[in-house]
């Protein structure tokens, strides 16, 4: 309960800050996209006043709320029309979709929410405290940000670093090492006018805008079991390293996104237009014998989008 009234003091904090003016000179990288205006239309306009990661961020929570409401609600108008059709039966449909659609969330994107901003080393500093590690040290860069801080788990203690490196046109890697070890990254990159691409440890997506409106988007999420007994992934699971990084490189295509395809390790992949939302990929069963899960290609679904 102290954690949960912690976190909820945690959004308000960072969120009171949300609408102040900028630092200066955060990260000094440059971009080819730099140039455009990437505002996506999200609060009059607010977003090409800002640069660096502060408009990053910004960029970065707009593009995935409008990707959990184009393919997410596609989702569950889908999944609510079968019920209607047959209530006792719906779940066992082929193109019922038992999913819960929640792209790129991270809650430590929303602890350093305010960096770039007014005081936002400090907010973020309270933030990192009332969220319960120790030892919070947080100071810009020459690239951008750079954190530490101690947390206890399991009774021991582990010491974390994570560095945000920034452009400023809003691209951003945020990497975190725990006792010296690559523990996660995010990547967000403008890879054009109106088009991002988007990464993490599981998953990847390239979403392109016309008139502030999403016209396509293009998921995919690796395999990825985690196994309560030993504390540890399945050895069958897959991951992106920080050596995948968007950032920097030209070949950001379908084909990165669909990557693990190749290595029998796609989970899922959702292919959104403004006509239809394709899903494809695989159905995990789980195993009560081997206590993980098997997996087995499942049938296409697609989606007509109402327009």
């Amino acid at each position: 309960m102290k954690k949960l009234f912690s976190f909820v003091v945690l959004i308000a904090l960072v969120l009171s800050l949300a609408t102040c003016g900028g630092e200066t000179g955060q990260g000094n990288g440059t971009d080819s996209a730099a140039s455009g205006d990437h505002s996506l239309g999200t609060d009059s306009g607010t977003e090409q006043a800002l640069s660096g990661f502060a408009l990053g961020h910004s960029l970065y929570t707009k593009v995935i709320a409008d990707m959990k409401a184009a393919v997410g609600d596609s989702i569950e108008a889908n999944n609510e029309a079968l019920e209607i059709a047959d209530p006792d039966n719906y779940i066992n449909n082929s193109a019922y979709l038992n999913v819960h659609y929640s792209p790129f969330s991270s809650y430590r994107l929303l602890l350093v929410a305010d960096l770039g901003r007014e005081k936002g080393i400090e907010t973020v500093e309270r933030a990192y405290a009332l969220y319960g590690y120790k030892d919070i040290s947080v100071s810009k860069t020459e690239k951008g940000y750079s954190l530490s801080y101690k947390l206890e788990k399991d009774g021991k203690a582990q010491s974390c670093t994570e560095e945000i490196f920034c452009k400023d046109n809003g691209s951003f890697t945020m990497l975190c090492h725990t006792d010296g070890a690559e523990a996660y990254f995010i990547d967000f990159c403008v890879i054009g006018e109106g088009e991002y691409a988007l990464q993490n440890q599981t998953d990847r997506a390239i979403v392109k805008y016309e008139n502030s409106t999403i016209v396509s988007v293009l998921h995919s999420e690796t395999v990825n079991d985690y196994d309560y007994s030993s504390g540890k992934y399945h050895d069958y699971s897959l991951f992106y390293s920080y050596a995948d990084s968007v950032q920097g490189r030209t070949d950001i295509s379908a084909g990165w996104v669909t990557k693990a395809e190749s290595q029998g390790k796609l989970r899922l992949l959702f292919d959104y237009t403004a006509e239809r939302l394709s899903v494809t990929g695989q159905k995990a069963i789980f195993n009560w014998e081997t206590d993980s899960y098997d997996y087995v290609p499942m049938p296409p679904v697609t989606i007509a989008i109402n327009q």
